[in-house]
């Protein structure tokens, strides 16, 4: 059986891409609410805020809460890590190099005493 490119996109949902919005179901819209339900104080805020200053220079940071740090990021230390190593080993290699050059500057018994 042959088929063609017409008999395909007939048998095939509607041309959407991966890019095309998508119905969203009951949870989503109700966790879109509790988001806009806990930043309607901050907006409020700031409202307030930028109507007693006529122009600010930046947005006010939101109040951090008292007991709770910030996490860092995963690969931040493995990155410290491979930059301290990195440095080490090019130190390492040129002490290596700098030594060996010395040795060899130095005058052997036999070209001493070659005419």
């Amino acid at each position: 059986m042959t088929t063609t490119a017409a008999t395909m996109t007939t048998n095939t949902k509607a041309a959407t891409t991966m890019t095309d919005p998508t119905p969203m179901d009951q949870a989503a819209l109700d966790r879109i609410a509790r988001l806009q339900q806990r930043r309607q104080p901050r907006a409020a805020a700031a409202a307030s805020a930028s109507a007693d200053v006529a122009a600010p220079t930046a947005p006010a940071a939101a109040p951090r809460q008292p007991g709770r740090r910030r996490r860092p990021h995963p690969a931040a230390s493995g990155r410290v890590l491979a930059a301290g190593l990195g440095a080490t080993t090019m130190f390492g290699i040129t002490a290596t190099l700098a030594v060996e050059a010395k040795a060899d500057t130095g005058t052997t018994p036999d070209a001493a005493t070659a005419p």
